[in-house]
């Protein structure tokens, strides 16, 4: 046999290689935000939102800020981007969430309920918008 079942199914590790993939993409743009330098001012901005409206988007600064959140200087990264931390537990979630849950349920410990990670990302989402809707309306940019 060549790697296959008997019905013809794929090994059963290959959920594992997408697991592997979501790891070693998470840890290369964490690993790139923190060597890379990142100016203070870029010259140029990415943020089509500033370009039509002159206002920040909710999430102007973001990269930089976590740039500098994974560079160790929290100080900057929040004066950046107030919410750079949430950003970057939810950025963690998002790539490590599924193999942490894997590892997790094979040690048998107890996995956090699908009902809290709902509640994370709607309290996450709320929480941008009303920061977003402020720094859209006062004008306030990094």
């Amino acid at each position: 046999m060549t790697g296959t079942t008997i019905l013809g199914q794929a090994p059963s590790n290959s959920g594992y290689e997408t697991l592997h993939w979501r790891v070693g993409i998470c840890g290369s743009i964490l690993l790139l935000l923190m060597l890379l330098p990142i100016p203070l001012q870029p010259q140029v901005t990415l943020c089509g939102f500033l370009w039509l409206t002159g206002r920040p988007c909710p999430f102007c600064g973001i990269t930089r800020a976590l740039a500098f959140l994974l560079k160790g200087d929290l100080a900057l990264a929040l004066n950046l981007h107030p919410l750079s931390p949430l950003a970057l537990t939810a950025l963690l979630i998002v790539f490590l969430g599924g193999p942490l849950r894997v590892v997790w349920e094979q040690a048998g410990w107890r996995t956090l309920p699908k009902g809290s990670l709902r509640f994370f990302w709607a309290g996450s989402l709320l929480i941008f918008l009303a920061y977003g809707s402020w720094r859209i309306c006062m004008g306030i940019h990094s």
